[in-house]
């Protein structure tokens, strides 16, 4: 093992802001929140692992200008100011893509580029200790330059450690692309036949387009099968609203192994983790409620999300879980309601934090597709969520041996031959 200073080995350092002062770059680089020529990524692409949602544009002229920023698959990202010291690396993406605002962007010579990333991330809170300032903490690029680190003696022991946290990588990749068209496939079926009405029927043609009888529904305003119903939520499901135990009381959140989720991780679908726990006594002193796994949940705080729990679980009073009956299963239950957050996002309010409450779950107006309909989809779709969930979940525990292997890794309290 041997110790490096960064900058020796930084072939580029460079941020969004290299371009200029802002008058410069505010007249150069413009914005866009609807697709456009390149990609602005930035830190919510890394946290979220939203590469293909939650997307922000720039124009050609802005990707042209921002030459000095454009990233590559591999490159290294740091965070400058919002949560600085934080280290990611660009994966693959078939869109062109530059840096936004608050990332330094890194290229490494004579050094394995994956081999350094796995390095810094190892040591991801010795650089968030090197941010200063008052107001907001912020890292420089010579405090990037002036990083240290201790690394593996050899290019043949660089190229074997990072092989083995690479595969382990590119396996969560594989399982993430493959969910997201498991889930594309899923979601076009649904649309198809519960949103355009073109299930087949009884001769195997689509429903609707082939004449099918529709009435007006004063409910959903709009057209359904002429022998399908609706019914509001509450006369169906059971519905929970979460709870916070008291933060101030110490034992409720020591050493708990109850997963409580918060809202934020209603964006992950399914939900596989938890970023805290609570204990048994924590549960029983709140107001929130253990759910089973399977549970649907919504977030009804700031961003209405829906999503699936892949573990028991209780909740914070952001968000509300559903225990589906014997008849729905989430494969109608997760795109009915994930279909229906434009309404949702309508009945908002609050004038600090937009929300809606758990009554206007309760009194969803939902729709009940012909049982064997019902029966037909669900057969088909059923096992394409079951493998999401399978997939997710093996992602969670090869993040964590990942996260077990590389500090041994990197401080050679694990060898790895040829």
């Amino acid at each position: 093992m041997k110790t490096i200073r960064l900058g020796d080995y930084i072939d580029l350092l460079t941020d969004y802001h290299a371009g200029g002062s802002y008058k410069t770059l505010k007249e150069k680089t413009k914005i866009l929140y609807t697709p456009d020529y390149a990609v602005f990524v930035r830190t919510l692409n890394f946290e979220q692992s939203k590469f293909d949602t939650d997307l922000i544009y720039c124009d050609k002229s802005s990707y042209d200008f921002l030459s000095y920023s454009h990233l590559k698959e591999n490159d290294i990202l740091i965070n400058k100011i919002a949560n600085p010291g934080s280290v990611y690396i660009m994966p693959k993406v078939d869109y062109l893509a530059t840096c936004a605002m608050n990332l330094f962007l890194l290229r490494f010579k004579n050094i394995n580029q994956r081999y350094i990333y796995y390095v810094m991330k190892n040591s991801e809170s010795y650089i968030k200790k090197q941010a200063h300032g008052t107001a907001t903490k912020t890292i420089t690029k010579d405090d990037v330059r002036n990083l240290n680190f201790l690394i593996h003696g050899t290019k043949e022991e660089q190229n074997r450690v990072e092989r083995i946290l690479s595969n382990i990588d590119r396996k969560i990749e594989i399982n993430n692309k493959l969910n997201k068209e498991l889930e594309r496939v899923a979601k076009t079926l649904y649309n198809y036949w519960f949103v355009q009405f073109d299930f087949p029927d009884g001769n195997k043609r689509p429903y609707k387009s082939s004449g099918g009888k529709m009435v007006y529904n004063e409910v959903l305003k709009r057209e359904i099968p002429a022998d399908w119903e609706v019914k509001l939520v509450r006369d169906l499901f059971s519905t929970y609203l979460g709870g916070t135990p008291s933060r101030n009381i110490s034992r409720y959140w020591n050493n708990g192994d109850i997963s409580w989720l918060s809202s934020g991780e209603i964006a992950n679908f399914p939900i596989v983790t938890s970023a805290e726990r609570i204990t048994q006594e924590g549960l029983e002193n709140s107001a929130t409620y253990l759910l089973p796994k399977n549970t649907l949940m919504i977030s009804i705080t700031g961003n209405i999300r829906v999503s699936i729990s892949a573990i028991t679980a209780c909740t914070n009073q952001s968000v509300v879980g559903i225990k589906r009956n014997s008849d729905f299963s989430n494969s109608y239950l997760y795109f009915y309601f994930r279909n229906y957050i434009p309404q949702f996002e309508t009945l908002m309010t609050g004038a600090v934090q937009k929300h809606i409450n758990k009554d206007i779950i309760d009194t969803t107006p939902f729709l009940l597709p012909k049982k064997s309909i019902l029966s037909s989809y669900q057969e088909q779709i059923d096992p394409i969520i079951d493998q999401i969930i399978d997939n997710a979940l093996e992602n969670n525990t090869l993040l964590r041996l990942r996260d077990f292997l590389l500090p041994m890794l990197m401080n050679g309290q694990v060898s790895v031959k040829s």
